[in-house]
């Protein structure tokens, strides 16, 4: 019988504490402040961004489709750079492979926020397929090899 009432008692006070959280001014603002940082606004972007070994071939260029990203340009084997409405350093990059513009299953891909190939103001990609890397790979980089075969989506998020 203590097993059920101390449950309940449990249950009850973990309910109570998410109510007071919810109709506080602090749960609130921190519902807010949560929801600006991530949902999309007329300053954000989204792009479909094709493989660079792809672009002209599959009826796409550098994007299949986009908004709010101006440009897509192609630096280097896995690396793309967007540049758009957006600023990296005042907003987050999700990436997510697109398997039906892509040659091959990506091992990895990221985005550099510091954007050391790209320039100031660019959203810098790097796109990784699975393979030996010949080298120790830098901090931070996945293993496998960059490569053009991998297309994906840019979602770039900027706080209201």
């Amino acid at each position: 019988m203590n097993r059920k009432r101390f449950g309940l008692t449990a249950g009850l006070a973990v309910a109570g504490a998410v109510a007071v959280l919810v109709v506080t001014p602090f749960g609130g603002a921190a519902v807010r402040h949560v929801s600006a940082l991530i949902a999309p606004t007329s300053k954000s972007a989204v792009a479909d961004v094709n493989a660079f070994n792809n672009w002209g071939v599959n009826d796409c260029g550098s994007t299949c489709s986009r908004d709010g990203f101006k440009s897509v340009t192609h630096f280097d084997t896995g690396i793309y750079c967007l540049s758009g409405r957006t600023n990296p350093d005042a907003s987050m990059l999700k990436v997510t492979a697109d398997a039906e513009h892509s040659n091959a299953v990506p091992q990895a891909i990221m985005w550099d926020r510091s954007s050391p190939n790209c320039g100031p103001g660019v959203y810098e990609v790097y796109t990784y397929c699975p393979g030996l890397t010949p080298e120790a790979p830098a901090p931070k980089a996945p293993e496998g090899n960059l490569c053009d075969d991998v297309a994906f989506y840019a979602e770039a998020f900027r706080r209201a």
